[in-house]
């Protein structure tokens, strides 16, 4: 159970930025508390042991958060890619050669970006 977590944050989008998949449930054994289920979200591109690793690598890190979240602290350093870490898969070391289009994106930083290329 990860309550303030889950009232804090998108824990559905924090938990794909993680490859992981949250899923909401409520039982008899939770006295009527809700739950999260947390799962691996893609199993065809990594090995048994790599999909276990990120598994407890993610619960631990929503754990984390869930205290920090109990001690009155920010979470946000430890999101991916708010914290001192890069956003996972995105070189941070340079730029690279070929950038994504953002002619159909419509966030205020697709069209500063978009305006501005330099």
């Amino acid at each position: 159970q990860i309550p303030l977590l889950a009232n804090a944050v998108d824990l559905n989008a924090l938990c794909r930025s993680l490859d992981l998949v949250a899923a909401q449930t409520e039982g008899e054994a939770l006295h009527g508390k809700s739950a999260w289920a947390v799962s691996t979200s893609n199993s065809l591109r990594a090995s048994t042991v790599d999909l276990l690793n990120g598994l407890v690598e993610g619960c631990r890190l929503l754990v984390n958060m869930e205290q920090r979240l109990e001690r009155g602290e920010a979470i946000f350093s430890l999101m991916p890619g708010l914290g001192e870490d890069a956003w996972p898969g995105f070189p941070s070391k340079r730029c690279p050669a070929r950038l994504p289009s953002l002619a159909t994106h419509g966030s205020s930083a697709a069209v500063v970006l978009r305006d501005n290329a330099s």
